[in-house]
């Protein structure tokens, strides 16, 4: 598992395909999304891609949800040969909010870009937007083949679950003073 990867495991402590966004964790969801997560090869977290940045870098985010980050935990722990059951969900996995994670990104020439702010914009309301009840900032360090080294922050922001919603749009504020969108589609959002 790559270091980007690693950080988002740990910080989303808890993702694959359904339904419905599950807002009540009854113990049928959990053993539903312990099944999912024990049965499947490998589980990742929502990807939400955006469009490119001006540095050759290509942007994107990644979300959790309370199942998904059930279903997550029992794939990680299948992956290391460990049980998983009820007992093991934690309230932080259960807890009834989404988590978007913007990493920082290196592109040409080793320019870091690294995200300010991550709010979710209404579908066509210009003025509803959606602010963070917490965020928090990682520290993201990037190196080439000869040795250079560039220093960026990621983001970590967490929002309440009726966030999510089709057509809603994620937004980034960049420290190069460009902003990026991310709608949101509920296809395979669980």
């Amino acid at each position: 598992m790559g270091r980007a990867a690693l950080v988002v495991a740990v910080l989303f402590s808890g993702s694959a395909a359904g339904a419905d966004v599950a807002s009540d964790i009854t113990p049928e969801v959990i053993a539903e999304a312990i099944k999912e997560g024990s049965t499947a090869k490998r589980v990742g977290f929502y990807s939400v891609v955006g469009g490119a940045l001006h540095i050759g870098a290509r942007s994107g985010v990644i979300l959790s949800t309370p199942y998904m980050r059930i279903v997550h935990a029992a794939n990680e722990a299948k992956r290391r040969y460990r049980p998983f059951t009820e007992a093991d969900v934690t309230d932080e996995m259960k807890a009834p909010e989404i988590r978007v994670y913007a990493p920082a990104w290196a592109g040409q020439g080793m320019k870091v870009v690294s995200p300010e702010a991550i709010v979710i914009l209404e579908e066509g309301r210009k003025d509803a937007v959606i602010q963070p009840t917490a965020t928090k900032e990682m520290d993201a360090e990037f190196r080439n083949l000869l040795g250079a080294k560039a220093e960026g922050r990621s983001m970590l922001a967490t929002f309440p679950l009726s966030a999510l919603k089709e057509g809603n749009v994620i937004r980034i504020v960049w420290d190069i003073g460009k902003e990026m969108s991310h709608k949101i589609k509920m296809e395979k959002v669980r």
